[in-house]
């Protein structure tokens, strides 16, 4: 089983040759991140490239990537939600705590019935 993150896309997948083609749906992420290899002051966009490769990656995708290498692969797309909301009514507003991590910072507001909570980091 294999784990693909953000420490070991870039050599497992882009650094393989054959792979931009095997996906052609993510070729615009290949050819940025090989911009970003050749201009030193492009890194950041490779970087995003890395990114968005893994959290745009569907089901249909990932059973090509397995065939590719042969075994079960697990994708680790890093969380770039920085603003999260939530609305509930009171009645529901225990349950929905006890689903939802409140890391980082939280706003809870009401409305008549309704609560409404932001939570960003």
């Amino acid at each position: 089983m294999i784990e693909l993150n953000l420490n070991n896309v870039e050599e497992l997948v882009f650094f393989e040759k054959g792979f931009a083609d095997f996906i052609p749906d993510f070729r615009q992420y290949y050819d940025q991140w090989r911009l970003s290899r050749m201009t030193p002051a492009l890194r950041p966009i490779g970087n995003k490239s890395l990114i968005d490769f893994l959290c745009n990656i569907t089901e249909l995708q990932k059973e090509k990537i397995e065939e590719k290498f042969g075994e079960k692969i697990i994708i680790d797309a890093p969380n770039t939600k920085i603003i999260k909301f939530f609305e509930t009514n009171c009645d529901s507003l225990e349950e929905l705590l006890n689903k939802i991590n409140v890391h980082g910072y939280h706003r809870f507001y009401r409305k008549g019935n309704k609560i409404f909570i932001t939570i960003w980091r």
